[in-house]
C-alpha cells in the first residue's frame, strides 16, 4: 500500500480519535474532583499547589471566609476571591459563582502562587456543607495538547497526503502527427557514429556523391515537391546501429530504429 495513502487513513483516523479524546479530556478537567469535604463550623486544611486551581462550593451563598498559609505567602499571587465581594473579576474553574455541585453553591476560589505555600486552613463564618474542589493545569494543557494534534496537525498531513496522491498518478499521452496516431517512445538522440553503409543489401559500399550527380533545381522547381530534405514516408535503404538509413541527394540521413519520424542528416 502507498505510505501516503496509509499516512491519509491515519491522519483521518487521527483527526476524529485525538479531537474526540482531547474534547472529552478538556471537559473532564474543567469540572474537578473533590478534594476534601467539611461542615461551615470547622475549618478545612489541605496542602496548597501551584498547579492547582481550589474551586469553594458551600451550602450557604453568604458564607464568609478567611484563609491562613504555613508558609508566607505573596498576596499578589496567592488570594481568595469570593462571589458577591470580589466583583469584576472571573470566579471559579469548575463552575461559575452561584452554579450548583450537587446540594452546594460556588462561592468561591483560591489560587496559590508559584514557590508554594505550604497548607492552606479555611475557616468559615456560616452554616452547612463545604467543600473544596481541584483543578489540575496539567489536566488541562494535556487535553489542549490532544485538541491541537487532532484538529490541526492531521488536517495539514490529510492535506499533505491528498496532494501527494494526486501527483503520484501517470498519465499516457497521446501523440497526434498528420494522420498517425500512437503513444509517444522515447528514442536515443545520441548521433549515430560512422559505419560503412550498403546500398539495398550486404556487401556494397555507397560510392561517394559527385557534384554531376547532385540534381541542378531550376528556380521554377516548386519548393513543396522538389527538397533537400527526404520525406518522412521513405523507407529506409538499411538498418544498422539501431538506426534506419537512407540516402538522399547524395548525403545520408537517419532516425530511431522503430520510428516513422522526420529523417536527421548525417555529417559524418
Amino acid at each position: 500500500m502507498d505510505k501516503w495513502l496509509v499516512a491519509l487513513i491515519c491522519s483521518i483516523a487521527g483527526l476524529f480519535l485525538f479531537g474526540g479524546i482531547g474534547a472529552f479530556a478538556a471537559v473532564s478537567s474543567t469540572q474537578g474532583e473533590v478534594l476534601v469535604t467539611g461542615d461551615a463550623s470547622e475549618s478545612i486544611t489541605f496542602k496548597g499547589e501551584w498547579d492547582k486551581f481550589y474551586d469553594i462550593y458551600a451550602e450557604d451563598q453568604d458564607i464568609v471566609i478567611t484563609f491562613e498559609t504555613s508558609q508566607t505567602h505573596d498576596p499578589d499571587y496567592t488570594y481568595l476571591l469570593r462571589c458577591g465581594v470580589d466583583a469584576g473579576l472571573t470566579i471559579g474553574m469548575s463552575g461559575d459563582c452561584g452554579d450548583k455541585r450537587g446540594d452546594l453553591y460556588l462561592v468561591g476560589d483560591f489560587t496559590v502562587e508559584a514557590s508554594g505555600v505550604g497548607d492552606v486552613t479555611l475557616t468559615f463564618d456560616g452554616t452547612g456543607d463545604v467543600s473544596i474542589v481541584q483543578s489540575g493545569l496539567s489536566g488541562a494543557f494535556g487535553s489542549l495538547a490532544l485538541i491541537c494534534l487532532g484538529c490541526c496537525f492531521c488536517p495539514v498531513l490529510m492535506i499533505v497526503s491528498g496532494i501527494k496522491l494526486g501527483k503520484g498518478k501517470t498519465q499516457n499521452v497521446l501523440v497526434i502527427g498528420g494522420d498517425q496516431f500512437g503513444y509517444q517512445q522515447s528514442f536515443s538522440q545520441q548521433v549515430p557514429q560512422e559505419y560503412t553503409f550498403n546500398a539495398g543489401g550486404a556487401g556494397q559500399n555507397y560510392p561517394p556523391s559527385s557534384p554531376s550527380q547532385q540534381k541542378d533545381f531550376s528556380a521554377w522547381d516548386s519548393p513543396s515537391i522538389v527538397t533537400d530534405h527526404p520525406p518522412a514516408h521513405l523507407q529506409p535503404t538499411q538498418i544498422r546501429g539501431g538506426y534506419q538509413w537512407i540516402e538522399h541527394n547524395g548525403s545520408m540521413y537517419y532516425r530511431a530504429e522503430a520510428s516513422n519520424g522526420e529523417w536527421t542528416k548525417f555529417n559524418g
